[in-house]
């Protein structure tokens, strides 16, 4: 689908930030959180709220793709947000 929206598709690519995807990987394969923290050296307030913000984006894209009528898409998100919304990212607080 085109949009008339003008994309620099480079700049636009070079704005990707990739350097936590096996981070992100590991955590929706099953991985506890202290294991990804030894992963990398981003701090732990840092990928609570990557992953809250990841959360929120599945959300988001499940509904787009609910509002278009695509079922199997939204159940593919919804299956995604699935992996992401665990233990300690799916704490209502974290000063428990």
């Amino acid at each position: 689908m085109e949009s008339k929206v003008l994309v620099n598709e480079e700049e636009y690519l070079r704005s990707f930030k990739c350097e936590l995807m096996e981070v992100v990987y590991a955590w929706t394969q099953g991985a506890s959180f202290a294991a990804i923290c030894k992963m990398t050296d981003v701090y732990e307030g840092s990928l609570i709220r990557l992953f809250r913000r990841l959360e929120e984006l599945l959300r988001q894209i499940a509904q787009a793709s609910k509002v278009m009528g695509s079922e199997e898409l939204e159940q593919k998100f919804e299956a995604a947000l699935g992996k992401v919304r665990r233990d300690i990212v799916a704490a209502q607080s974290l000063y428990l």
